[in-house]
C-alpha cells in the first residue's frame, strides 16, 4: 500500500535527493527514482537535479515532485554536458545547502552514476552536517573518466565511503566489491518493478510463426554496443526475424555503432504506460553486455552490472536473451534463476541458435517465463521501499545517537 500524507516520515523533514538523473531525463537512474518514489508521499522528498543535455529526449515527469534545479547552462553535447556541471558545482553545493538548511531535511540521499552531484552532495553533507546516504548503480573507481574527472573520483570515493550509511548498491554484485575491496557494509537496493505481474507465461505453440520480434530496450553505449551489434547480426541472418532498438539513441549514433538494418527498427516511447504494453507484445527481449576488451570501461564495471530493464523484461513473462561473459553478475543471476537463455560466446552463430531454439523448445520457453515472472516478484516496490525506509531510519537514529553522545 503507498503511504499517504500523514505518513510519519513526512514529519521528520524531508529527504533531499541529489541526482544527475531524474525524469524527464531518459536513463536507468531516472526510471529507478521514479519506481522508487511511487512509495513515497512527495511530502517526504525533495529532488536537487541538473539540466537536460542539449537535444536529449525526454521522458513524463514525476506527478506531485518537488524538483529543484542545481545547474542549468545548456550543453551542446555530452561531454559539453559534464564540463558544465562541473564549472557549477560551487553555485550548485551553494543552493542544494540552502534549500537543506530552508527545508530541515533528515538526510541527504546522493545518488550514483553523475559524478558531479555526489561531490555536490558529499560537500552539503560537510557543510550542515546533515547525515548523508549514498546509491552506487555503477562502481565510481572503475568509470574510466579520464583526465580532471578521473582525479575528482578518486578523491571522492573515499570520502563517500567513509561519510555515507547506509551505503546501497543495486545489486549483490556491487555490494560484493564494495566490501571485498574497500571493507565497507554495503547493502544490495534493487530497482523496483511497480505494475501487476501475471500469474502465468501464455507462450503457446504458434509462438512466432508471424515472424519474430526482438526488442532491445535502452541508451546504447560503450558498455554494450559491441554486444548489440553481434545480436543484430545474427537476427539479420534469419529469416523473417526484425528487432527493435528503443531507447533516448539519436539515428547518428546507431549509424556510428553500426546498428542500422532494414532488418532494425529505432525507436523510443516517453509514455511508461506505452513502453510497457510494446514490451508485452514483443516476441523475444534483448540485454547485452560487452566483453572487456570490447569497452574502455573497467572489467570489474562491467562484470558487476545489473541491467534496470530487466526487471521490466522479467514482468512480461517472455523469454529473455542475454549476451554477455559468462563470469559477469547478470549472466549468473539468469542462470541461476533459469529464466532466460544466456549467450556467452562471441559467436554470432551461437546466437542465432539461441533465437532459433527460442522459437522452437516450446517446454523450455514456457518454463523460463514462468521462473521469469517469480523472479519479477523480488523487485516488488512495497519490499524495496520498505527496505529504503528501514536501513534510513536505522542509520539515522545511529548517527543521532552518537552525535548526542558527543
Amino acid at each position: 500500500m503507498h503511504c499517504t500524507p500523514e505518513h510519519p516520515e513526512s514529519r521528520k523533514g524531508p529527504l533531499l535527493i541529489v541526482s544527475g538523473f531524474f525524469p524527464p531525463r531518459p536513463g536507468g537512474g531516472s526510471e529507478l527514482l521514479r519506481s522508487l518514489l511511487k512509495w513515497l508521499d512527495p511530502a517526504e522528498y525533495i529532488v536537487a537535479t541538473g539540466g537536460l543535455p542539449h537535444g536529449e529526449a525526454r521522458t513524463t515527469r514525476v506527478a506531485g515532485a518537488r524538483v529543484h534545479h542545481l545547474s542549468w547552462l545548456p550543453a551542446i553535447h555530452r561531454r559539453g554536458h559534464q564540463l558544465c556541471n562541473t564549472l557549477q558545482i560551487p553555485l550548485a553545493v551553494a543552493r542544494a545547502a540552502w534549500l537543506a538548511r530552508r527545508e530541515r531535511c533528515r538526510a541527504i540521499v546522493g545518488v550514483f552514476p553523475e559524478l558531479q552531484f555526489m561531490v555536490v552532495a558529499y560537500l552539503v553533507h560537510r557543510l550542515t552536517k546533515i547525515p548523508l546516504a549514498v546509491y552506487f548503480l555503477d562502481l565510481m573507481e572503475e568509470q574510466h573518466y579520464g583526465g580532471y574527472l578521473d582525479k575528482l573520483a578518486k578523491w571522492l570515493q573515499p570520502r563517500l565511503l567513509k561519510a555515507a550509511r547506509p551505503i546501497w548498491t543495486i545489486s549483490e554484485a556491487v555490494s560484493e566489491h564494495l566490501q571485498h575491496t574497500h571493507g565497507v557494509e554495503a547493502w544490495s537496493l534493487v530497482h523496483c518493478y511497480n505494475e501487476p505481474i501475471a500469474d502465468r507465461a501464455h507462450l503457446n505453440g504458434d509462438f512466432g510463426k508471424a515472424g519474430l520480434s526482438l526488442f532491445f530496450g535502452g541508451l546504447v553505449y560503450d558498455i554494450n554496443a559491441v554486444a548489440l551489434g553481434r545480436v543484430v547480426r545474427a537476427a539479420g541472418g534469419l529469416d523473417n526475424v526484425r528487432i527493435n532498438l528503443f531507447g533516448p539513441n539519436s539515428e547518428e549514433l546507431l549509424k556510428r555503432r553500426v546498428l542500422l538494418a532494414p532488418h532494425v527498427r529505432p525507436g523510443f516511447i516517453s509514455s511508461r504506460e506505452e513502453f510497457l504494453a510494446f514490451l508485452a507484445a514483443q516476441d523475444i527481449l534483448v540485454a547485452c553486455l560487452s566483453w572487456p576488451d570490447e569497452s574502455q570501461v573497467g572489467s570489474k564495471e562491467l562484470s558487476t552490472i545489473f541491467s534496470t530493464k530487466l526487471p521490466e523484461y522479467f514482468a512480461q513473462g517472455r523469454p529473455v536473451l542475454i549476451h554477455c561473459p559468462e563470469d559477469y553478475f547478470m549472466a549468473h543471476f539468469v542462470r541461476e534463476h533459469d529464466c532466460g537463455w544466456v549467450v556467452s560466446e562471441r559467436s554470432e552463430k551461437a546466437i542465432a541458435e539461441a533465437i532459433e531454439q527460442i522459437q522452437t523448445d516450446v517446454e523450455t520457453r514456457v518454463r523460463r517465463g514462468t521462473n521469469a515472472l517469480k523472479v519479477a516478484r523480488l523487485f516488488s516496490g512495497e519490499r524495496v521501499a520498505k527496505q529504503f525506509r528501514d536501513d534510513l531510519e536505522r542509520c539515522i537514529g545511529k548517527d543521532r545517537r552518537q552525535r548526542g553522545k558527543a
